[in-house]
């Protein structure tokens, strides 16, 4: 890195690498969905768009999830599954079912969900707010250290997810 972007660079953006290449360690091509979202969520913490930054941990998870649940391998070939098109919930759900996640896995992917939430179902939130006392909206904001915090635990439990799948393991079988 050169001396004059050197003291622009925000550590975030080095976490974001290291994600993405020990995602691409393990399989660059199906996991790239994640990769691109992982990077874009730190990009938009470094410029301080906190709530972007949210939705894309919660896609990253999103992703990386459907990804697990509908890819199968028959020898070196990977080929999509059957699948449906299903809520995140649903997805943390079945995950748990396989034994994917554990019940602290379950919790960070919850979490992530949740805050993600806040922007990609910004209707959703309004009308909840709405009916709990009209004209009486929560904000919509993430606050920084929250980002941070949702960066790191969607980095480590995109990590965790793509080491721990095994295609070939009879639990990924439908």
């Amino acid at each position: 890195m050169d001396a004059d972007r050197a003291e622009d660079f925000d550590p975030i953006i080095q976490f974001g690498w290291d994600v993405s290449e020990e995602i691409r360690s393990v399989n660059g091509i199906l996991f790239t969905p994640a990769i691109d979202l992982i990077e874009e969520a730190t990009r938009c913490h470094q410029n301080q768009c906190f709530l972007a930054s949210a939705v894309m941990c919660r896609a990253a998870i999103e992703s990386t999830l459907f990804t697990i649940k509908i890819w199968k391998r028959n020898g070196s070939q990977y080929h999509p599954g059957t699948f449906g098109r299903e809520t995140l919930e649903m997805l943390i759900v079945w995950a748990q079912g396989k034994g994917l996640l554990n019940a602290g896995q379950v919790s960070q992917a919850t979490k992530i969900r949740e805050k993600g939430n806040l922007g990609a179902h910004m209707g959703a939130q309004i009308e909840k707010a709405l009916l709990r006392k009209p004209l009486e909206v929560s904000k919509a904001r993430i606050p920084k250290e929250d980002s941070l915090e949702l960066i790191h635990q969607t980095g480590k439990l995109l990590v965790e997810l793509v080491q721990t799948w095994n295609p070939d393991h009879q639990r990924f079988q439908e």
